[in-house]
């Protein structure tokens, strides 16, 4: 009996999940025809008929927390409600709790009641109104649930999630929560926790069974999102490094060869645009020392060591159309990569004694942990000549990441770019570029979930003296394609950066940044708690770098770079300012050390 009533609140959960509401008489026919086996301790409680929600013969609620007592003649009216409530007569319960609310609308056992009582009679968003207002960690198993379940309704997957796994192991309702918060987690783009969750998930009606078994093929093929920014920008400095020095060697050589050598034999085409197709095997190490500082309560120490093999190639074809000496062109290339990261870390928490001296603590201590991945992707170009030496550009781009190497783990970014640019030659060089991109990420069913635009532009001057000073800036913006899973970051940024480079003999280099950042709507989220929202902020960033360059050969170099950044926030939720701070860095410092094995074809 228990089993079947067990069933039937899982299907009608189910049902409000997905729209396919059915009358209670239905949902309960289908519940008990369905057979499940139940967890060996068997709840104290009962369905009632009414509604199909589970209920105890004990008092449910909130623990007992510090609050303000009532009067005696309220005690007995809160005490004449529950009693309504454990008798199932909810309509009554509400108009007492209702009573109870407006005299101490803070006195939080009310407010649990209240929205338990709402959310029984099925008034989800008014008892979602009413939980939001308490801390889930408060909570008995069986509030928790119901908790989750309102927060769930209303696409709150956070505080969702976080009240969900509050429900103990041995708790008849621990399946049911397990299968919803992994449903939140999945909403939340949190592949490895929800893959966790659904295995979790054992006693569960025919229907959400069937719902599991579809979720954890697709939980497992989105499980792993790594960042690969830093390492995708290594590696391309080192592709137009190569491509440079290569472009340098074949010029030498055709201007060095007799002229009637030349005709010859007549040289390949050199394209003299902005676009190229990179043919290069690079084999690279860096290690990098991460420490962030979380405004004066604790740092973060990293130690990453990152190991890849790159190859790249692809044809470049020149096309008929021409202006001047310049011809336009198109080419496509295809990259190939596959990547290790080691990675440990640990947590110090500062404290101070009374002469302001900081006593240093390790809380914790990450292990060595090891990622392994492959990526594939590849690109199709076009550029052609304007007049006053401009160039436009337009390039379409996929690709896609395999953590562990395993197809069903995949995720991917599709986008296409466009490119103005427009090169001065004399005793400085001027180049000029202005960008604009498109790219959609995307999982591994080609399905996007975020999209991400962004404006950039630069100048360049490369001087006599073998130095180029770059000026640059880029406006960006993030838009999540599940609006309740929201965006890893900023939604909007702008950002300007000056650079200047400076090359010397035995081909070292040296090269100084400064950059600054204004974002706009940044989201802290706790992953203590769940994940739940802490606050969301404006902030402005600056940073500087320096970076030395040796390249003693050109199928070999080295590099080591240093950078620091300071983060400026405004924080929108005054109330959650130490929260947010003990979230979010306030300083941040990294050094890498590199070296590279380079393969021209």
């Amino acid at each position: 009996m228990v089993r079947a009533r067990i069933a039937r609140v899982s299907f009608l959960c189910f049902v409000v999940l997905t729209g396919n509401l059915e009358s209670p008489a239905s949902a309960a026919n289908d519940a008990s025809s369905r057979k499940t086996s139940s967890k060996s301790k068997k709840p104290s409680g009962q369905l009632t008929p009414a509604n199909n929600k589970f209920s105890t013969s004990k008092k449910t609620g909130a623990k007992p927390r510090p609050s303000r007592p009532l009067p005696k003649g309220v005690v007995q009216k809160f005490a004449n409600a529950m009693r309504l409530f454990e008798a199932g007569k909810f309509n009554d319960a509400l108009v007492a709790f209702d009573s109870i609310h407006r005299q101490y609308p803070a006195h939080e056992p009310t407010i649990v009641q209240y929205a338990k009582t709402l959310y029984r009679l099925e008034r989800i968003p008014e008892s979602y109104n009413l939980f939001a207002r308490i801390n889930p960690q408060y909570l008995d198993p069986e509030t928790a649930y119901e908790y989750g379940y309102a927060f769930y309704v209303q696409n709150q997957f956070d505080g969702a999630l976080f009240s969900f796994k509050r429900v103990p192991l041995d708790h008849a309702l621990y399946d049911l929560a397990s299968y919803y918060a992994a449903m939140s987690a999945i909403r939340l783009k949190r592949y490895g926790e929800a893959e966790e969750l659904l295995d979790k998930a054992v006693v569960l009606p025919d229907k959400l069974a069937r719902n599991k078994s579809l979720y954890q093929r697709h939980v497992t093929s989105l499980r792993i999102l790594q960042e690969r920014a830093e390492l995708e920008k290594s590696t391309a400095d080192e592709k137009k490094r190569i491509t440079a020095e290569s472009g340098q060697a074949k010029a030498t050589n055709q201007a060095a060869a007799p002229a009637e050598a030349a005709a010859a034999v007549p040289a390949p085409y050199s394209h003299a645009g902005f676009f190229g197709v990179t043919r290069l095997g690079i084999i690279s190490h860096k290690r990098t020392d991460e420490t962030a500082a979380f405004h004066s309560q604790s740092e973060k120490r990293y130690k990453t060591d990152i190991t890849a093999f790159s190859f790249s190639h692809g044809p470049l074809v020149p096309l008929s159309f021409k202006r001047d000496s310049r011809q336009a062109a198109a080419g496509a290339q295809i990259d190939l990569r596959a990547t290790n990261i080691a990675s440990e870390g640990s947590k110090v928490l500062l404290k101070y004694n009374q002469t302001e001296e900081i006593v240093q603590t390790l809380v914790e201590k990450s292990p060595l942990a090891t990622t392994k991945s492959g990526d594939i992707g590849g690109n199709i170009w076009v550029e052609y000549p304007l007049p006053s030496n401009m160039w436009l550009g337009i390039d379409g781009h996929l690709s896609f990441t395999y953590p562990n190497f395993e197809r069903g783990q995949r995720y991917g970014v599709r986008g296409a770019y466009a490119q103005l640019a427009w090169m001065q030659p004399g005793t400085t060089t001027w180049i000029g570029t202005l960008g604009a991109t498109y790219d959609l990420i995307v999982d591994s069913e080609t399905e996007p979930f975020l999209s991400s635009l962004g404006l950039d532009g630069s100048l360049s001057l490369k001087y006599p003296t073998s130095s180029t000073l770059t000026l640059g800036g880029r406006y960006s913006v993030l838009e999540s394609k599940i609006p309740e899973a929201g965006v890893p970051g900023p939604q909007t940024s702008i950002s300007g950066f000056a650079s200047l480079r400076q090359d010397f003999p035995l081909t070292i280099s040296l090269t100084a940044t400064g950059s600054a950042e204004k974002k706009e709507l940044y989201t802290a989220k706790d992953p203590e708690q769940g994940g739940i929202l802490v606050s969301t902020a404006d902030g402005n960033t600056l940073s500087g770098s320096a970076k030395l360059g040796v390249a003693p050969f050109s199928w070999l170099s080295f590099a080591a770079s240093y950078k620091f950044s300071k983060n400026y926030w405004t924080i929108h939720n005054k109330n959650q300012t130490e929260r947010f701070e003990a979230l979010t860095p306030s300083e941040e410092i990294s050094s890498d050390l590199s070296t590279a094995i380079n393969f021209v074809f």
